[in-house]
């Protein structure tokens, strides 16, 4: 067996109702893995004050083409602050 490199490139979290240390775990993981082309947190009850902390990791990933934050507990504060991100990204 060679001793190649797997690449994580989608992942789904829907209706998993992540925590805010779910949600710093992950923000870790997408700092270090530039690959993820897709992720669905959708249907988490995510507020807009635990997604502001996974912000961050999101501006080191450039390869994050779709992200869906549907269905979860998100405020207007929360859409500025995501277009001030794509702006940056």
């Amino acid at each position: 067996m060679s001793n190649s490199a797997f690449n994580i490139t989608a992942l789904s979290f829907k209706f998993c109702y992540l925590s805010f240390d779910d949600l710093l775990l992950l923000s870790d993981g997408i700092k270090f893995n530039k690959t993820m082309v897709k992720l669905d947190l959708s249907s988490n009850a995510l507020k807009s004050c635990m997604v502001k902390f996974f912000f961050e990791s999101l501006l080191d990933n450039y390869c994050l083409a779709h992200l869906d934050l549907s269905s979860n507990f998100l405020d207007n504060e929360f859409a500025v602050d995501l277009a001030h991100l794509l702006e940056q990204n």
